[in-house]
């Protein structure tokens, strides 16, 4: 099988509401301030390695975890760990190897021209949900509790997009021939059931004040009602692009769009999403991945 290019942008970034990081980020400050003024060597040698050691545990703390095949067909995975549950990183992490190994376990149904799209989309919604429950077996028989995280799943074969999430990191799909960008995916709260109606913009269901709280999402005992998958055809120069809802933040579509039809670099069209994002007043972990044609 051709292997196939793909970019990969991941940027931990300690997230606004976690104080936990906040306090080591200020006990650090605190350390060091003691090892420039105590007298004592041995004790300012700790205070030293003290600081360094909270300093670089707040910088690299992140909850995020994705996985890329790169072969036909390509398999894209996006999991983030949820803010104050126990383990999060470790869920998210277990979530995508689960995923990916029950995707090669059925790799042959995705790729067969003599499955239905509709048959795919179920044993992708099947996958998601298989995933669900073995997260929570593996954290029920360590004693973690609570947990959750997010997923969003692409696959792609001979151009078709299968993908699902489960809570709100995104989906996008930017076509090249109508220069438009569309989420594809549907967050699981109310904002985006109210956009999944018509009620409000997928925009304004980002900036909702309710946008935190998930009916859905890796370790949680309920499933979606309606169906949680999606497909789509990629034609040359179309781009999908599967990212955690801090990856884009409160960015506009039409901003994102601006930036994917001026920026025709895969890695440069990443930096200046992320960028953008972060200078709008972003502060959670982001990590995007992004296919291109």
């Amino acid at each position: 099988m051709e292997e196939i290019p793909l970019e990969v942008k991941s940027m931990p970034v300690v997230r606004k509401n976690n104080t936990i990081l906040f306090f080591t980020l200020v006990c650090s400050l605190v350390f060091f301030y003691l090892y420039s003024n105590l007298n004592s060597q041995i004790i300012s040698l700790l205070a030293f390695f003290g600081g360094i050691f909270s300093l670089f545990w707040a910088i690299t703390t992140s909850r995020v975890a994705s996985i890329v095949s790169t072969v036909n067909p390509i398999i894209l995975v996006v999991a983030d760990g949820m803010g104050g549950l126990s383990h999060s990183k470790e869920i998210s992490t277990n979530a995508v190897n689960v995923v990916f190994s029950l995707i090669e376990n059925h790799i042959e149904k995705f790729i067969s021209s003599d499955e239905e799209n509709n048959d795919k989309l179920k044993l992708l919604e099947t996958v998601l949900l298989s995933t669900n429950d073995s997260v929570k077996s593996l954290a029920s028989s360590k004693g973690w509790t609570p947990i959750g995280s997010t997923i969003a799943l692409g696959i792609i074969c001979n151009n078709r997009v299968f993908a699902g999430n489960l809570g709100d990191s995104l989906i996008f799909h930017y076509g090249n021939k109508t220069k438009k960008l569309m989420q594809v995916s549907t967050s699981h709260n109310v904002p985006g059931f109210l956009a999944s109606l018509g009620k409000i913009s997928n925009d304004e269901a980002r900036r909702h004040h309710m946008m935190n709280y998930l009916d859905y999402f890796i370790g949680s005992d309920k499933i979606p009602e309606e169906d949680f998958s999606y497909s789509l055809e990629m034609d040359q120069g179309d781009r999908l692009i599967i990212c955690t809802d801090g990856a884009v933040g409160q960015l506009m579509e039409k901003e994102i769009e601006s930036i994917i039809m001026n920026e025709g670099n895969i890695e440069k069209c990443m930096d200046r999403i992320l960028l953008s994002a972060r200078e709008s007043g972003e502060s959670d972990n982001q990590t995007m991945l992004i296919y291109g044609i």
